[in-house]
């Protein structure tokens, strides 16, 4: 399933990225009334009405597309007829099948919720002992039975109040500075499909306590397979580089998440879980509180906005 709106270059590669690496694919294009679907490469086309985005920072730079993402995934999935179904990004390419040699590598230790792990990208798979931000799994594509993509996407629309929640709330940690969202859209689905199964206390996006850590690890190792862009999951995001802001030291690779996997799910504390552990600890000093200062050096001299759009001129892909 390809989910998301129709660009008129991105779109049709994408398409035809999913015809070539999974020839025998049936290709479900969920998109938006109106859009112009002319000639793209598709086997089933479901057009749900757009139920339209805020903005979600204080500068209004980016806007929070979450309802419009749940909305067209789960109309799209209510179409699937396959046991098994890719969620992917209409923007992305598709570059080989290789991934599927990790679906069930890991399930002797059975997932509690699902009937098998979700593979899914290290971008922007936050790893929440680097940054703080826990419960952060990426949203760029998601891949595992059909049954269990429903399951995970079965929530509620984003209310308002929590799309702006920092317009009349607080925010006393300076991570994501200008974010007025109660919580990422990643978060907001990972919660909502936990919070349907267990307990959760998380109050906003940098609730990262201990306990929100361990239970985020958990979760990962325990529900989740995290590949690494363009090796164990080879695709390619056509807008820019994925890493044109510098945040590869923060996420949640796949080296890491085999580490969660022998920890929560194995019961391993043997010397490979402390020695992630320091890794973790330096990554978090060289490539958060160092970076943040300099942000924030930056950010008052007014050159912080400058070094982002240079960021994101610079990581554009060239055809």
């Amino acid at each position: 399933m390809v989910q998301g709106g129709v660009h008129p270059e991105y779109t049709p590669l994408c398409l035809r990225s999913v015809r070539t690496a999974l020839p025998g694919a049936v290709i479900l294009l969920s998109t938006w009334e109106g859009a112009d679907c002319r000639g793209l490469d598709y086997d089933k086309l479901v057009q749900s009405r757009d139920p339209g985005a805020v903005y979600s920072d204080t500068e209004g730079r980016v806007l929070n597309n979450f309802n419009r993402q749940l909305v067209s995934t789960r109309a799209g999935l209510e179409r699937v007829e396959t046991p098994y179904c890719m969620k992917l990004r209409s923007d992305m390419l598709l570059l080989d099948s290789s991934f599927l040699r990790f679906f069930g590598r890991y399930d002797a230790v059975p997932p509690p919720y699902l009937e098998n792990r979700i593979l899914l990208l290290d971008f922007y798979t936050r790893n929440p002992r680097v940054l703080p931000v826990p419960f952060h799994p990426s949203d760029w594509l998601t891949f595992g039975r059909t049954a269990d993509l429903r399951r995970y996407y079965d929530i509620p629309l984003q209310p308002e109040e929590e799309r702006r929640w920092f317009s009349a709330h607080r925010k006393e940690n300076t991570c994501f500075p200008t974010l007025l969202m109660r919580y990422a859209a990643e978060q907001y689905f990972c919660l909502g499909f936990l919070r349907a199964r267990e307990p959760i206390r998380c109050e906003n996006y940098y609730d990262a306590s201990p306990e929100n850590i361990r239970r985020t690890e958990r979760f990962f190792a325990e529900n989740l397979v995290v590949l690494d862009y363009g090796r164990q999951m080879n695709v390619r995001f056509q807008k820019r580089h994925p890493n044109y802001l510098g945040d590869r030291p923060n996420l949640l690779h796949h080296r890491d998440w085999r580490n969660l996997y022998r920890r929560y799910c194995r019961g391993d504390t043997s010397l490979f879980w402390r020695t992630y552990l320091f890794r973790c600890r330096m990554r978090r000093f060289v490539f958060v509180t160092l970076r943040r200062q300099a942000l924030d050096f930056l950010g008052r001299v007014g050159l912080r906005e400058g070094l982002r759009r240079l960021c994101e001129k610079m990581g554009r892909v060239r055809p």
